[in-house]
């Protein structure tokens, strides 16, 4: 098993993927920006050091760190403790930070995104990959919360991902016999992507057209869809699969600057049809009823 950043008292540039910001972020303002990427440079510095009080003084007093297990660690007190745990076993390794980006919430809230690398003595090296959401403190940026990212996915993992979405691919329609709703879902990119347009008809004989874009999230390791429609709402989510169900919840900006949220679910029902339900949806925290539609495959219906 790979070195956990707890496991190694590494976790410090580990952080959580909390904050999936729909949207663009604030753009980073210089001295933050540098201030950031220059705690990162430090704090590997002190843990090539073995300084615990030094590290510790990088994080907040609340922070929160979820190693790769998938195991909790709440509090500065008890992340320090897990470090004090290894650094005996560390002695002589050399770590360094790879920041590959920051991007701020706002004025005290930033995502850092990269890679920190551990050399031991006898020359054996290791990478962890991470997230870190930093907080700015008074003049200083802590890190307020930390998780462990799963290794880089092979290509092959990436395209099974998509692969298992292949049966998507074609021209449904719905079986609202009123106005049907139309969905054709095709490749893109060299099959990097699975694009599905879905074309709903109105009764005063306007379409609104929905645009969902499946791809392999390697940060998060598992599908993630962008989905934009003719009005200019948006929204993002990462999915799951258990059997022959993938499901995710969304959460999105209206064109009129209202959040939506819902849980969404695909079901394969077999090469003819397929199922999407959209539950417990809500905007602006107000509920909206839920939406069951059931495809079928345009071929399917012509030969009926």
């Amino acid at each position: 098993m790979r070195k956990s950043w707890g496991s190694v008292s590494a976790v410090a540039l580990a952080a959580i993927a909390a904050a999936l910001a729909i949207g663009q972020a604030p753009k980073a303002s210089g001295p933050d920006d540098k201030a950031i990427r220059q705690a990162a440079t430090d704090y590997a510095a002190a843990m090539t050091k073995g300084d615990l009080d030094a590290v510790a003084n990088f994080w907040a007093a609340d922070a929160e760190y979820v190693d790769d297990s998938g195991t909790v660690h709440r509090g500065r007190d008890a992340i320090i403790a897990l470090f004090k745990k290894s650094l005996a076993d560390l002695k002589g390794t050399k770590f360094t930070s790879r920041v590959a980006s920051v991007r701020f919430l706002n004025g005290g809230t930033a995502i850092q995104e990269g890679e920190f690398d551990m050399t031991a003595a006898n020359g054996v090296s290791d990478r962890n990959r991470y997230t870190a959401v930093w907080v700015k403190d008074g003049d200083k940026w802590r890190i307020g919360s930390a998780r462990d990212l799963p290794d880089e996915p092979t290509a092959a993992a990436t395209a099974k991902a998509l692969k298992d979405l292949e049966w998507l691919v074609g021209d449904w329609v719905s079986e609202n016999r009123d106005l049907p709703v139309t969905l054709t879902a095709r490749w893109a990119l060299d099959k990097h992507f699975l694009v599905c347009e879905f074309n709903a008809p109105h009764k005063d004989g306007t379409t609104m057209t929905v645009v969902q874009w499946f791809g392999f999230d390697p940060t998060a390791d598992r599908l993630r869809t962008w989905t934009f429609d003719a009005r200019g709402g948006y929204s993002d989510a990462q999915w799951g699969r258990e059997g022959n169900e993938w499901t995710a919840e969304m959460a999105g900006i209206l064109p009129d600057a209202r959040t939506g949220t819902a849980k969404v679910r695909l079901k394969f029902v077999d090469d003819q049809s397929c199922v999407w339900t959209l539950s417990d949806r809500e905007v602006d925290g107000q509920p909206i009823a839920d939406s069951v539609t059931k495809y079928v495959r345009k071929t399917a219906v012509a030969k009926n």
